[in-house]
């Protein structure tokens, strides 16, 4: 079964296209976070880890539980670069105006260590 094969009302939506779609694209994405985090960390070295969303965040009727994995990926990726920066290198630079919010976002992110 594809991961998103068809879009449906949530009420008509199986346990079993929940877990897939939340697996692939809320654990998955961790996963594979997690595993690069630990080996940047382990190297004493800084380092990006991009995770990819979708417009999906801002809510997608038929696909709801695309949404929360899509919304998911935005929430946890905030949440380990908040983890992360006290093991950032004083070096280490966020391009001007880069963001960790879906496009057209009204606010920027900013790193916690001093420009």
């Amino acid at each position: 079964m594809p991961v998103y094969s068809r879009a449906r009302p949530s009420s008509e939506l199986a346990e079993r296209e929940w877990d897939l779609v939340l697996d692939v694209n809320l654990k998955g994405g961790f996963l594979c976070a997690q595993a690069v985090a630990r080996g940047l960390v382990a190297e004493g070295r800084g380092g990006s880890i991009i995770n990819l969303a979708s417009q999906a965040v801002r809510g997608a009727p038929l696909g709801v539980h695309y949404t929360a994995s899509k919304g998911g990926v935005v929430a946890m990726t905030r949440a380990m670069a908040l983890a992360l920066a006290p093991m950032a290198s004083a070096s280490t630079r966020w391009p001007q105006g880069s963001r960790i919010l879906p496009s057209r976002a009204t606010s920027t992110a900013r790193p916690p260590w001093p420009s």
